[in-house]
């Protein structure tokens, strides 16, 4: 595991086994209709599609994260007065915290994208 550099957010840190939080981070980013690619065995890159001009606009966690644990045919969209509904690309990467032991960080970066609808999803996830 790579260490964590820079500020740290509360929500984002655990002290569970790194096999369980990445576990859990793909089934919540596929329950979200979003694309994952492993990169490592502790990072993933993900992709939100661009939104079909015909497809109604997805806006609420509701259908996304059902209790059917299926994955949801239409990704996840914000309000069209944030979200354009353009192609966001993320990475998530799981680091541990320097001088803590057992302490994990999930670290979610931007790579391309609208920054208010990523913002939208990473608060989302």
């Amino acid at each position: 595991l790579k260490v964590h550099s820079g500020a740290v957010e509360l929500s984002s840190l655990s002290n569970r086994h790194p096999a369980e939080i990445m576990f859990d981070i793909k089934k919540v980013v596929l329950r979200l209709g979003m694309e994952i690619k492993s990169d490592s065995d502790f990072k993933i890159k993900c992709v939100r599609r661009k939104r079909k001009v015909s497809a109604t606009a997805n806006t609420g966690l509701g259908g996304a994260i059902g209790g059917s644990g299926s994955v949801a045919n239409e990704p996840l969209y914000g309000e069209e007065a944030i979200d354009s509904g353009e192609e966001i690309r993320f990475s998530i990467e799981l680091c541990r915290i320097k001088n803590l032991h057992e302490l994990y960080s999930v670290d979610i970066r931007r790579m391309k994208g609208n920054l208010w609808a990523y913002k939208f999803l990473y608060h989302a996830i």
